[in-house]
């Protein structure tokens, strides 16, 4: 009797032993060969660099700044330095390109046939799902990278540089205004709707006219689309000079005529003023804008001269300055009188701490 429990002990064992072995080589074949000990892990080993919020999406870099961080907080645990499923990597544009052991997941171009489009869009319960194991994408950021493969899927092109239909020009508004933090660019008080006349002789105009928060009345106005704007025109602002707290006019043809209807308009907390034809000799127009808290003068013919009319504004936090008319001898200057502005001259920030000796690093 001692003996048949004995036998009947070690069969057990034996049992227990082959379960666990044949379960985990399961695990491994469906998971990976560290599917255990990877819920102990980070995502992945490598440190992977943190990315900048997204100040003003158009000089943003559409893979780095909008579509990297997706495959950064979804696929590198399954597809990383660490770790390559399927023989897959996803963390270097080299390595997406390659594809993994089925051959490409990206086809420039060509997103309905590009099998990371097909796997992101297939139902959660899915054995091929992806990511495995977590939720679905959102809607807007499965449009994004529809978006950017669409377009060519190019690791280079700034925002600015890919078209842009309406939908995705929201999206990527919101990631803007998501890395700006809202609540300190939008007032608290709150305001009265907008007469939808006013919304609409913009709009007529090529102009976006859209919430800048859920369930609020100020209005974010957006002139990427308005080819033919003149000075004139932004008198339509004016009546909507209570609820404008984001204005967007980079890239058009407007001058100085135009910033006295701007200066009105003194709620605004955000203004993009790049690559327009404005000069020194309309910025004192821009005093009036005590709540401004970011302006974007880049690629402007404004000199160091013509910026020192805006010190006092008080609250402005970001000015940017680079490929415009100031130069390396003003920086300086321009960092004693703008004492808690971060002051941007292209690719990093120059701040300024009182100190008796001011010490300014400019890219050379």
């Amino acid at each position: 009797m001692q003996k048949t429990d004995n036998w009947y002990n070690g069969l057990s064992v034996g049992l227990l032993i082959l379960i666990m072995v044949t379960g985990h080589l399961g695990g491994s074949l469906t998971h990976g060969s560290d599917y255990i000990s990877s819920a102990f892990k980070s995502d992945s080993g490598t440190t992977y660099k943190a990315h900048a919020p997204i100040i003003h999406v158009e000089e943003a870099r559409a893979y780095a700044d909008v579509i990297q961080p997706l495959f950064q907080k979804d696929c590198y645990s399954c597809h990383g330095s660490r770790r390559q499923k399927g023989k897959l990597r996803m963390d270097d544009s080299t390595w997406i390109m390659k594809g993994g052991k089925d051959g490409p997941v990206l086809i420039p171009f060509k997103s309905a046939e590009s099998e990371l489009m097909k796997r992101i869009v297939l139902p959660t319960d899915d054995e091929h799902h992806m990511p495995k194991g977590k939720p679905s994408l959102k809607e807007s950021q499965i449009a994004l990278i529809n978006w950017w493969i669409s377009q060519g899927a190019d690791f280079h092109k700034k925002v600015r540089e890919f078209e842009q239909p309406p939908k995705i020009r929201i999206y990527l508004l919101a990631l803007e205004s998501s890395s700006n933090h809202v609540d300190s660019l939008v007032p608290s008080s709150p305001v009265e709707e907008a007469d939808i006349k006013n919304i609409n002789a913009l709009k007529d105009k090529g102009v976006e006219v859209i919430p800048v928060a859920q369930n609020s009345h100020y209005l974010l106005a957006d002139f990427i689309n308005s080819f033919s704007i003149q000075d004139k025109d932004l008198a339509l602002l004016v009546p909507l000079k209570k609820q404008l707290v984001w204005l967007k006019l980079g890239n058009t043809k407007i001058g100085d005529s135009s910033l006295s209807f701007i200066g009105q308009c003194r709620e605004l907390t955000q203004l993009q003023l790049d690559r327009t034809r404005i000069s020194d000799k309309g910025l004192p127009s821009l005093q009036s804008l005590h709540k401004l808290q970011s302006l974007n003068l880049v690629g402007t013919a404004v000199t160091a001269q013509g910026v020192l009319s805006l010190k006092n504004l008080k609250l402005l936090k970001h000015l940017y300055l680079y490929q415009t008319g100031v130069e390396v001898k003003d920086w300086p200057m321009l960092a004693s009188n703008f004492p808690k502005t971060q002051l941007d001259s292209g690719g990093y920030t120059v701040s300024f701490i009182a100190a008796d000796t001011v010490v300014v690093k400019v890219a050379k």
